[in-house]
């Protein structure tokens, strides 16, 4: 009876056992199956997180490209309207009766065009600098193919006082 005593313990020990570590497996696997879905999420997160970055250099590039052409048809402007302001500040320049005046005329309309141009130029620079750092986290400006600073943009002469 001792034995089978013994034997229904330990038929009973091993039951209890077997459902202890069932249970744990189970909970092992509830563990490695939410494992599996956060490493799932984490991976579409960064998947979305390099399409983000992509299409805000895009819009960057696209931004600085714009900067360009406004920054073109701004030299381009001021150059048609310092020919055009020319001609009758030329034609006042060239009478003796209107030549002090003029030149004051034009000194003064020289600085106000500059300052205009310089400021639509600073601002288009700015927006684009502005525009890269917030979308790339980048402060620079942007690089020739080759790895170098692209060259300063050219300097405007001063207006001329005659």
């Amino acid at each position: 009876m001792r034995l089978a005593s013994a034997a229904l313990l330990a038929v009973a020990l091993s039951a209890l056992l077997l459902r202890v570590a069932f249970a744990s497996l189970q909970r092992a696997e509830a563990r490695l199956l939410e494992v599996r879905r956060r490493e799932l999420r984490h991976r579409a997160w960064v998947d979305e997180r390099h399409r983000l970055i992509a299409a805000r250099r895009v819009i960057a590039e696209a931004t600085s490209t714009t900067a360009g052409a406004v920054q073109l048809g701004t030299e381009l402007t001021q150059a048609g309207h310092q020919a055009v302001a020319g001609v009758p500040f030329g034609i006042f320049e060239a009478l003796p009766a209107t030549r002090e005046g003029s030149r004051k005329v034009r000194g003064v309309h020289d600085d106000i065009a500059s300052a205009v141009y310089g400021g639509i130029s600073a601002a288009t620079e700015g927006f684009a600098r502005l525009s890269r750092r917030r979308l790339t986290g980048q402060d620079v400006r942007p690089r020739d193919e080759d790895g170098s600073d692209p060259p300063a943009p050219p300097t405007r002469p001063a207006p001329r006082r005659d």
